[in-house]
């Protein structure tokens, strides 16, 4: 999917992203030459626990 505005985790818009059923996310930025990728297998989809491992994990990258 395709942002069509800045995230606050400091990805700006243009940028792509996916998520997958068992919390694997994965991020292109070619705008800063950045990709990220986080791999977890847990479930259920978008659990608490994994959204802000995610959060902290794309605002260090960015900061």
């Amino acid at each position: 999917m395709i942002n069509h505005d800045d995230i606050e985790s400091g990805r700006p818009k243009l940028s792509a992203g996916w998520a997958g059923l068992f919390n694997s996310y994965f991020w292109i930025d070619r705008q800063n030459n950045i990709a990220g990728l986080i791999l977890m297998q847990m479930l259920p989809f978008a659990d608490e626990g994994c959204i802000n491992t995610l959060q902290l994990f794309e605002t260090s990258i960015y900061s």
